[in-house]
């Protein structure tokens, strides 16, 4: 049973005939994502390196403007005088840093799970299954990040999420007590939680006027046949084919998972969760939640299997990110 200070904190709205929406495709004008990442692949061989599994990623979810203006500026900067250098380093931000990035945001181990909560006793009902007891779970990764490598997360977010948009999260997640914070956090059982650690699901916060209410569609994703963000990708292969995303299926139906609420109601893609508190400060940030949306379908695709050791961190380490504004 949940304790009365968590049902107080939050309450969160289930009932047996869950609401549901069609969901929008896997992906979203598939045709022109793949025409714009088709240049950035001839652009590549024109200047040497490869394309990695994470510019799939970007190219398939970043925001449309964002890649039109990214693919101008490559095109751009192609007939400049010092194209030899500034070509290249844009496309060193698409194919490395944002892999880097991801694996900061996917690192394996303790880092994700907000363990001074737990061992507080705080608990709450799980937004899916209505399970009482729920692990609470980070919105975004609250981890321990030396100087090497804080800066390709926000030079990922800024390139391809834009500045005003980017220069939110920074300030929200650069931010001790908010990542500390209920703006933070969400409740689920254990195996969704490992589920949406290693980006297997995520959420899509819905529109709505009320400040007291955020609405949650369910999206199950799915396994990608990429294995590392940062690996070549096979240049005698349509990159369609390695992610996975060929053929009607592959670009527009979700991943699937079998699992049940509590009530026994199967989960399926689509499906609406309400949360709801009297204190606002007591619900998640929706901006946040924005966030965990794109990058976790973007971590999908690329190949994210929750095993990247390379950023792993111990819990004795855990501390706010550190962002490159810190340096000013």
């Amino acid at each position: 049973m949940a304790t009365e200070s968590s049902k107080a904190a939050l309450s969160y709205i289930l009932d047996d005939t869950l609401p549901r929406e069609e969901p929008l495709d896997y992906i979203t004008d598939f045709d022109e994502r793949c025409d714009m990442f088709d240049e950035w692949h001839r652009m590549q061989q024109k200047y040497g390196g490869s394309m990695t599994p994470a510019a799939v990623g970007i190219a398939m979810i970043a925001p449309l403007d964002r890649l039109r203006a990214f693919t101008e500026e490559l095109h751009t900067q192609d007939h400049g005088e010092f194209s030899m250098s500034t070509v290249p380093g844009l496309l060193d931000n698409l194919c490395l840093r944002s892999a880097d990035a991801l694996s900061i945001c996917m690192a394996k181990a303790s880092n994700f799970y907000f363990q001074p909560e737990k061992e507080k006793g705080c608990s709450g009902v799980c937004v899916v299954t209505g399970t009482p007891e729920a692990e609470s779970a980070r919105v975004f990764p609250y981890s321990k990040t030396c100087a090497c490598r804080r800066s390709p997360i926000e030079t990922t977010l800024r390139m391809f999420w834009g500045e005003e948009r980017a220069a939110l999260w920074i300030s929200n997640f650069s931010d001790n007590a908010f990542m500390k914070s209920p703006k933070n956090t969400m409740f689920l059982d254990t195996e969704l939680h490992w589920w949406f650690v290693n980006a297997k699901v995520a959420f899509k916060p819905l529109p709505g006027d009320d400040p007291h209410t955020i609405e949650l569609q369910l999206h199950w994703l799915k396994d990608s046949t990429f294995q590392d963000f940062k690996k070549p990708i096979d240049e005698d292969v349509d990159f369609v084919i390695q992610a996975g995303l060929d053929g009607t299926q592959g670009r527009k139906t979700w991943g699937h998972r079998v699992y049940s609420t509590k009530s026994g109601q199967p989960i399926e893609t689509g499906q609406i969760y309400r949360l709801w508190a009297e204190n606002t400060d007591e619900l998640p940030s929706r901006d946040m939640l924005e966030l965990q949306w794109d990058l976790l379908r973007v971590a999908a695709i690329a190949g994210a299997d929750g095993d990247d050791d390379e950023f792993a961190v111990e819990d004795s380490d855990v501390e706010p990110l550190q962002l490159d504004q810190e340096k000013q």
